[in-house]
């Protein structure tokens, strides 16, 4: 089901996911907004709650 995901997907890095779930976080907006400006396909690594 997953064979083939990273093709044509940049990979997000956990630290930025964390960033972004993290609403007390003052990266949270920049991250995002990055994010969403560049307009690509984004796929990340597997991160657990704790990091959350």
């Amino acid at each position: 089901m997953l064979q083939g995901l990273s093709v044509g997907y940049d990979c997000l890095d956990a630290n930025v996911s964390i960033e972004i779930f993290d609403r007390r976080s003052a990266r949270r907006d920049e991250a995002l907004t990055q994010l969403l400006e560049k307009g690509e396909n984004v796929a990340t690594t597997m991160i657990n709650l704790r990091e959350i």
